[in-house]
């Protein structure tokens, strides 16, 4: 048989289903993350799979194949990005990957915890400051308004200065191992 025809993949933030046209012939499918037919799944005759524990807004691939009783077909390959990360708290967690872009979803919020962004260190805030309250303080969304922002991680400074900015009021910290910068938002 051919080969599959790409369907219309429908990424989550943890997951794909991936999806490929139905072969005139084929008795069945196989799916894999690997280009390899002997070590892909046998999906039977259906023509989608949830491939699920993936990583938010990361790019994955994976092929596909159909088979008759004689033969199979060569693979086609899929891609497809996970959303972007949902997100609330700080980003400790990405520490050390200086220079590095993410995106998150976050919804605008004026109580978190928020050390730094103001103009005297170029809008660095700690890396423990609410993402979501930093977002509103920097003019990136409006409190309770849901948006992607994209964030830079730095190194950390040697002192942060507080100040008021769109009705959010951030405190003044001294030396912190790790910041970042919102870079964007959509």
């Amino acid at each position: 048989p051919s080969a599959p025809g790409q369907g219309t993949h429908t990424p989550g933030t943890t997951q794909v289903q991936w999806s490929w046209n139905t072969v005139s012939g084929a008795t069945g499918y196989k799916w894999g993350t690997t280009n390899n037919f002997n070590s892909a799944t046998d999906m039977g005759s259906s023509t989608t799979y949830t491939q699920t524990g993936l990583s938010c807004n990361t790019g994955y691939t994976s092929y596909v194949w159909a088979y008759d009783a004689n033969c199979n077909s060569g693979s086609t390959t899929l891609s497809a990005t996970t959303n972007a990360c949902t997100w609330t708290g700080g980003l400790t967690a990405y520490r050390g990957n200086n220079g590095s872009q993410y995106d998150f979803v976050v919804t605008g919020s004026t109580t978190g915890s928020i050390w730094g962004g103001c103009s005297s260190e170029s809008y660095y805030f700690t890396d423990d400051t609410s993402l979501e309250t930093a977002a509103v303080h920097g003019g990136f969304v409006a409190n309770g308004q849901t948006k992607t922002v994209r964030v830079e991680i730095r190194a950390g400074l040697s002192s942060y200065s507080g100040c008021t900015s769109n009705g959010v009021t951030s405190s003044s910290y001294a030396s912190w191992p790790g910041s970042y910068i919102i870079i964007s938002s959509w």
